[in-house]
C-alpha cells in the first residue's frame, strides 16, 4: 500500500513537473515570438529610414547629374548655333560687300564712259562751232571788203543826196554786220560757257562718286548693326529642353541690298548744246 501511494505521489510529481515544463515552454515561446515581432518592427523602421535617406541621396545625385548633363548639352547647342549664326553673318556680309563693290565698279565704269563720251561729243561740237565761226568771220570779212570797195566806187560817182542815202544804208549795213559779229562772239562765248559747264559736270560726277562710296559704307555699317542685333536676339532665345531634338539651324538674316544711286548722264546737256548749235547755224 505504501508503494502504491509512493508511486502515485511520484507520478503526480512527475505529471506536475511535466505540466509546469510545458506551460513554461509555451510561455517562453510566446515571449520569444513577441520579442521577435518587436525586433522586426524596430529593424523595419531602421531599414526604412536608411533606405529613405539613401533614396533621397541617390535621387539628389541623379538630379544633379541630369541637370549638369542638360546644362552642358544646352551650352554646347548654344555654342554650335552661335557659331553657325556667326558664319552665316560673315557670309552675308561678304556677299553684300562683293555685290556692293561690283555695283560700284559697274556704276563707276558706266559713269566714266558716259563722261568720256559726253566730253568727246562736247569737244567735237565745240570744234565744229569754232570752225563755223572762223568760216563765217572770213566770209564776212571778204564780203565786207568787196562791199566796201564797191560802195566806195559807187559813192564817188553819186550826188550829195545819193551820198547821204548811201551813207544811211552803209550805217544800217554796218549795224547788221556788227549784230552778226556779235552773234558769232556769243557763239564763242557759249562754247566757253559749255566748257565751264563740262568742268562743273565733272566736279559734280566726282561728288556723286564720293556720295556713292559714303552711301555704300553707311549701308554696310547699318547692315552690320542689324545682323549683330539679330544675333543678340537669337542667342538668348535658345532655352535648354530635355526632350528637344531639333537641331535645325536658325534662319539666316536676309541680306539687304543698298538702293542704287541714280546718276544723271550728259545726254541732256549734249542735246541742248546740239539744239543751240542748229539754231545758230540757221541764223
Amino acid at each position: 500500500m505504501r508503494r502504491i501511494i509512493l508511486v502515485s505521489t511520484v507520478m503526480a510529481l512527475v505529471f506536475t513537473v511535466a505540466a509546469d515544463t510545458a506551460s513554461a515552454q509555451l510561455l517562453f515561446k510566446k515571449i520569444k515570438q513577441r520579442r521577435r515581432e518587436e525586433l522586426r518592427v524596430e529593424i523595419h523602421a531602421q531599414l526604412s529610414d536608411e533606405l529613405s535617406t539613401k533614396l533621397d541621396n541617390d535621387l539628389a545625385r541623379e538630379m544633379q547629374i541630369a541637370t549638369d548633363t542638360i546644362k552642358k548639352a544646352a551650352e554646347e547647342k548654344i555654342a554650335v548655333e552661335s557659331k553657325k549664326l556667326h558664319q552665316q553673318f560673315e557670309s552675308a556680309v561678304t556677299t553684300l560687300r562683293k555685290e556692293s563693290d561690283d555695283r560700284f565698279v559697274a556704276g563707276s565704269k558706266k559713269l566714266e564712259e558716259l563722261t568720256a563720251n559726253g566730253i568727246a561729243e562736247v569737244q567735237k561740237k565745240g570744234r565744229q562751232i569754232a570752225r563755223q565761226n572762223n568760216n563765217f568771220q572770213k566770209k564776212l570779212t571778204e564780203l565786207n571788203g568787196v562791199f566796201q570797195a564797191d560802195l566806195t566806187k559807187k559813192f564817188e560817182s553819186l550826188s550829195e543826196a545819193q551820198k547821204l542815202a548811201f551813207t544811211t544804208y552803209a550805217q544800217q549795213f554796218e549795224e547788221k554786220l556788227n549784230a552778226q559779229l556779235k552773234v558769232g562772239e556769243n557763239q564763242l562765248g557759249k562754247g566757253e560757257v559749255l566748257q565751264d559747264e563740262i568742268a562743273k559736270a565733272i566736279e559734280d560726277l566726282d561728288k556723286v562718286k564720293i556720295d556713292m562710296v559714303s552711301a555704300v559704307d553707311d549701308r554696310l555699317a547699318t547692315i552690320d548693326e542689324e545682323i549683330q542685333n539679330e544675333v543678340k536676339k537669337q542667342i538668348p532665345a535658345e532655352k535648354p529642353e530635355e526632350d528637344s531634338g531639333d537641331d535645325s539651324a536658325p534662319e539666316s538674316p536676309a541680306a539687304t541690298t543698298p538702293s542704287p544711286v541714280e546718276l544723271k548722264s550728259e545726254d541732256s546737256q549734249d542735246e541742248g548744246a546740239g539744239n543751240d548749235t542748229d539754231s545758230e547755224e540757221d541764223q
